[in-house]
């Protein structure tokens, strides 16, 4: 604080220039919390997993400019803004655009080095598909792109002249997503992939959703893949993989000394074949490249999952390890048992969600127990888990969340079958955890008003580090929400409530919430209200909604600044500028530093109009003489 003043408002004014209390970026212990903006309509931000798979789906290029007559002569000239372009090959645009003249300006454009083309459906008019085709004739001569996507697309009338294209070298990064690509096209791309000269090029292949024509074809294609030494991302999601070739061939590639292959993704695919499972297992157990595995809803069966569990205790390079939907989550719990923290020694990153057959009290306690020596996990998606696991069970387990050396920093036990007994048992650790960051508990609907005042609790405690709270379709009404709302007018971590389909929240609820982060009752109210809660997860009316966005700016200084000026000197149509009239005028001039400290703030400008229309006697010698002059004598009898 600068100077101390006759009256409280006055030095809460001047005080949250430079308020420590008000810093609620910042923990007891002094360090940063990063609180990342949530955009309303982003649910994805609170529900979907954090990106311990995903790290990468930032491919490290430009978002991708919609291809329209600005961005076609940007790309006539060369120009070198633009580098990512996403080409829409679908509907009524066809029909108004020269493709074969569009293909040869890519073609020939040395700036370009990402594409996306969309292209669901088209008119199969003679005249529109030789203009597609004489695009892509176009497209496949450019060397400068380095990244090339399809979306959504029957590639029969566009993957052949594309071939030339899928053979140049520069080209490190080729994904499909919900294509068409059949088995020629598919034949096809692997023997492109067998021409190229450069076998270090190639380092993401991405296949998602994707009709490839058959086992056959699908391993003839992996089969090409051998010799791509700097391949570091596979993906064959949901593609038909099967069969002895497919398998052999990614065991080869597994298997290979020098292999620097990260991330494989075998989602929705049958890895159930005895003899399949077996060549997969002996390649993971010995490959020491591999990071992140994913076998979310993949067939197989128990006698197999035990076979790949065992062969993935053996590996310990794995840091992220999706298991959902798949008899691995409960048959590895089972099987290995004690030895099941060897398969989690490693992770960072541990999804066993939708466990069949569900997980019981036992494995909970195993799980549990497995967690609690673990040194490195971050991450442990849990959902839909609970419906065989008692209360003593999520006893046994939660010994974890209260480890001394855990790192665990997000939880998700969305639609666990939690009622008021277990919530009581999980928030009871909670309330000692400190490293808990993000916690999702979505659709537990059978939680009352007990459960949810015993987690709502633990917000206000000093040690509590959660950012992000899930309790999306938990059945949620007043009682419970205001009771949070209370419990947040003293936290200072919390960013993110996500609040979406409760049907049971009404007025009363937002009102609360809208009092917690800025409470107009008066300036010193405005001053200590929360500074940090920034998403609760749907539209709201627009006084709430602008408290939130404010909240949303990391310098909670600033926070504070704004709130003062919008919701107490700007609150009526009459801007009050009272507390600055009776001013002392040795502290006026850093009040009126304060009110335009940020030049882009418009009501600040505002304010300070009002301040400088409101006190005639700064422009007027005499006038400001004779106000020293009083405010010496005021000084004086006080």
């Amino acid at each position: 604080m600068y100077f101390f003043i006759q009256f409280k408002t006055q030095t809460l004014i001047i005080s949250s220039m430079d308020a420590d209390n008000v810093d609620q970026n910042r923990g007891d212990d002094g360090e940063d919390r990063d609180n990342e903006s949530l955009s309303e309509d982003d649910e994805s931000s609170i529900n979907e997993e954090t990106n311990y798979w995903s790290d990468d789906d930032d491919d490290g290029y430009d978002d991708a400019e919609k291809l329209n007559k600005e961005t076609h002569d940007k790309i006539k000239l060369n120009d070198a803004d633009i580098t990512s372009l996403e080409v829409n090959l679908t509907g009524e645009f066809v029909q108004n655009v020269d493709w074969s003249t569009e293909g040869k300006f890519i073609g020939d454009n040395t700036q370009l080095k990402k594409i996306e083309i969309i292209s669901d459906e088209w008119s199969e008019e003679i005249n529109t598909l030789i203009h597609i085709f004489l695009f892509c004739t176009g497209l496949a001569r450019n060397r400068s792109i380095e990244a090339f996507y399809i979306f959504d697309s029957d590639l029969s009338a566009i993957f052949q002249p594309l071939q030339p294209f899928f053979i140049n070298t520069n080209l490190v990064h080729i994904e499909f997503y919900e294509s068409d690509i059949g088995e020629d096209n598919t034949h096809l791309l692997a023997v492109a992939l067998e021409k190229r000269s450069n076998k270090d090029s190639l380092e993401v292949l991405g296949i998602h959703s994707c009709n490839m024509g058959g086992e056959h074809v699908l391993g003839e294609l992996i089969k090409a893949l051998e010799g791509y030494r700097n391949l570091t991302k596979l993906s064959l999601h949901e593609c038909g993989l099967g069969g002895r070739q497919c398998f052999d061939s990614l065991a080869n590639i597994l298997l290979k000394p020098d292999c620097r292959l990260e991330k494989l993704d075998l989602e929705y695919n049958n890895v159930g074949n005895p003899q399949d499972s077996v060549t997969l297992a002996n390649a993971l157990s010995k490959n020491t490249s591999l990071k992140c595995l994913d076998f979310t809803s993949s067939r197989v069966d128990e006698d197999e999952a035990v076979e790949l569990c065992n062969s993935l205790v053996k590996n310990n390079t794995l840091k992220c390890l999706k298991l959902s939907n798949t008899p691995m989550s409960s048959v590895g719990l089972r099987s290995l048992s004690n030895r099941y923290q060897y398969l989690i020694s490693s992770l960072t990153y541990l999804d066993l969600s939708y466990c069949r057959p569900p997980i019981d009290d036992q494995e909970a306690s195993i799980l549990g127990g497995a967690i609690n020596v673990n040194t490195t996990l971050k991450g442990l998606i849990l959902n839909n888990i609970g419906n065989s696991i008692t209360s003593a069970g999520w006893q046994a387990f939660s010994v974890c969340l209260q480890s001394p050396n855990s790192t665990l920093t997000r939880l998700s036990l969305d639609a666990c079958n939690l009622d008021d007994e277990k919530m009581i048992i999980i928030a009871t650790t909670l309330a000692n955890n400190s490293m808990i960051t993000d916690l999702d508990l979505n659709q537990n609907v059978s939680i009352g008003v007990r459960g949810w005042q015993s987690l709502s609790s633990c917000l206000s405690s000093p040690i509590s580090a959660l950012k992000r709270l899930g309790m999306f379709g938990c059945n949620l009404n007043d009682e419970i929400v205001i009771g949070f709302a209370e419990e947040l007018s003293h936290n200072t971590s919390l960013c993110a409530l996500s609040l979406w389909n409760n049907s049971g929240i009404a007025n009363r609820s937002w009102d609360a919430l809208h009092r917690t982060i800025c409470n107009t009752s008066s300036i010193e109210a405005i001053f200590e209200s929360n500074h940090t809660l920034h998403y609760v997860g749907r539209s709201l009316d627009h006084n709430i909604t602008s408290s939130l966005q404010l909240n949303e700016n990391q310098d909670k200084k600033q926070v504070a600044r704004q709130k003062i000026i919008q919701h107490y000197f700007l609150k009526d149509e009459d801007v009050d500028v009272r507390e600055f009239v009776t001013m002392d005028m040795n502290v006026l001039p850093q009040a009126m530093t304060w009110i335009g400290k940020e030049h882009d703030d418009v009501g600040g400008h505002t304010l300070m109009f009002a301040v400088l229309k409101g006190m005639p006697c700064l422009f007027d010698t005499e006038s400001k003489t004779r106000a020293s002059s009083k405010a010496r004598k005021k000084r004086r009898v006080l």
